[in-house]
Formats: C-alpha cells, sequence, structure tokens
C-alpha cells in the first residue's frame, strides 16, 4: 500500500504532518472508529470519527469550511482527526507544507 503525508491532530500533541498509510483501516485506527469526511474546501478533506459526539469524545479544535471561496460553516471535531488532499477521483492524496502552514491557522484550539 502507497503512504501519504497528512496533518494529524490528535488531542494530547500540537498538530503535526505524518507519512500514514493510504487505506481505510488505517484511516479508522488513526480515528478510533468509523470514519466520516467533512470537504474543507481548497481540495482538502478532514477524516474524522463520524461517531465522536455520540461517544461524547472530548473536543479537539474548530474549523471553518469553504466551498468555491465561499463560507458553508464550521464543525467542531471531536477526538482525533487528520486532513489530506483529494485527487480528481476524490481519493485521498498527500499534503503540501503550504496547506499544513494555511491548517495551523484554520483550525482553532477546542480542548
Amino acid at each position: 500500500m502507497s503512504k501519504i503525508r497528512a496533518f494529524v491532530v490528535r488531542l494530547q500533541d500540537e498538530p503535526a504532518v505524518e507519512e500514514i498509510e493510504n487505506d481505510l483501516a488505517t484511516f479508522q485506527k488513526l480515528v478510533g472508529g468509523y470514519v466520516e469526511i467533512i470537504n474543507l474546501g481548497h481540495g482538502l478533506s478532514l477524516w474524522c470519527n463520524e461517531s465522536g459526539a455520540l461517544e461524547k469524545l472530548p473536543l479537539n479544535r474548530g474549523v471553518v469550511c469553504y466551498s468555491e471561496g465561499v463560507h458553508t460553516g464550521a464543525h467542531f471535531i471531536r477526538g482525533t482527526f487528520f486532513v489530506t488532499r483529494y485527487d480528481a477521483h476524490g481519493d485521498a492524496a498527500s499534503i503540501s507544507e503550504g496547506d499544513a502552514r494555511a491548517l495551523r491557522l484554520r483550525l482553532w484550539d477546542c480542548r
């Protein structure tokens, strides 16, 4: 399986770019359950635990979402999550250093 660079945000750590396996089992293990994908706009996808609120996971970060440059709402993410790019087929792809810098400014701490 191939690896991708993802922007990983764990509860106990500062966000970091990590190399992870590009497969569903790895994604589920990282978030601790089934994944929910949130389109952040600008070619970015946020992967989190789909039942984080039901499981009462701790709040981690808030994020603003955009679609074609228009603000479409905000989400409060619970538990560990990560962000990737997506390719022309909608599959997860590596983020760039520029993406990581922008994400550090775009996410706010809710812990």
